[in-house]
């Protein structure tokens, strides 16, 4: 689809910087199926439902998402927030996130309550460390993850307004 012809999308979402005691980050391999080839590593999370607060969006998508079931008080406060612009083949969506970040012992990923979307489109998970994310030659949405994940933050992190696109907004 031409990309003035997108249909645009907006929504807030929680995403979840997930990590080892090692600092590996839990990392799904999704793709656009307009753009074959394309891939990228993402952090768990998704959409805040009608009624959702921001912590209990993180507590469901990481238990559909991974099979992790963890507790709001184990979530904690959220540490950054952004709005990105992802340009995709078939829409533009334009989401408010924020950020929640986890340390966990590594455990064997679930993937049966991904939507059906998702089982469409994510082809892999994988413990990634730093390096072993860059030498993937994937991008990683988002791009400064490893460096959240590391960040000691006070309060919530501004982290503007991004793009991370398969199919430029413009």
């Amino acid at each position: 689809m031409p990309p003035n012809e997108r249909p645009v999308k907006q929504r807030s979402a929680a995403r979840v910087l997930l990590q080892d005691e090692a600092g590996a980050l839990l990392l799904f391999r999704d793709t656009d199926p307009g753009v074959p080839g394309s891939s990228w590593w993402m952090t768990p999370g998704g959409g805040i439902d009608r009624g959702e607060t921001a912590e209990a969006a993180a507590v469901r998508e990481l238990a559909e998402e991974t099979g992790l079931v963890v507790t709001v008080d184990q979530i904690g406060s959220p540490i950054a927030r952004r709005t990105v612009t992802h340009g995709y083949s078939d829409q533009i969506t334009i989401q408010a996130e924020v950020f929640f970040r986890m340390t966990v012992p590594r455990f064997s990923v679930s993937m049966t309550g991904h939507t059906e979307e998702e089982q469409r489109t994510i082809v892999d998970h994988r413990w990634l460390s730093e390096a072993d994310a860059r030498a993937s030659r994937l991008p990683v949405w988002p791009a400064d993850a490893y460096e959240l994940a590391a960040a000691t933050i006070e309060g919530v992190l501004d982290l503007g307004e991004v793009e991370e696109s398969t199919v430029p907004v413009s």
